[in-house]
């Protein structure tokens, strides 16, 4: 239990850091206001997966197998929807340099760029994890 408790918890961090390194700056450099789809899909797929991870971590703990294709289902469209927001989050940190360059907005930017990585790094993580999932072929 403790490995799959703390991997899961593993997951847990990485989709608050997400959100915590993405909200303010794309707060206050406005990603919402002109492009409300990609905020949707961002918080989307952080809000969703801290949902997801929470109610796999709940079965585990009840005893309540899931089976391993849902497992890698689940790992799958993380894997796309992470690395998704990653993309979409370069996009618009980009829009937003060429259009609004401006010093006091060098943290938000790094911020962005902070996110960005840890997306990506999800997407790998998540990937890695469905692969892995599927090669061993057992219930979670």
């Amino acid at each position: 239990m403790k490995v799959v408790s703390s991997y899961l918890l593993f997951f847990q961090l990485l989709c608050i850091l997400c959100i915590g390194t993405g909200f303010d700056a794309i707060d206050t450099m406005g990603i919402g206001n002109s492009d409300l789809h990609h905020v949707g899909v961002l918080y989307t797929a952080y809000t969703g997966y801290i949902l997801i991870t929470v109610v796999f971590l709940l079965n585990y703990c009840l005893e309540v197998t899931i089976p391993y294709r849902t497992s890698s289902l689940f790992s799958i469209c993380g894997a796309g929807l992470f690395l998704t927001t990653g993309v979409l989050l370069l996009v618009d940190k980009s829009d937003y340099i060429r259009h609004y360059v401006s010093p006091a907005t060098t943290l938000q930017q790094y911020m962005i760029l902070v996110s960005v990585i840890i997306s990506f790094a999800t997407s790998a993580v998540f990937t890695i994890d469905s692969v892995l999932t599927f090669r061993r072929q057992e219930d979670f």
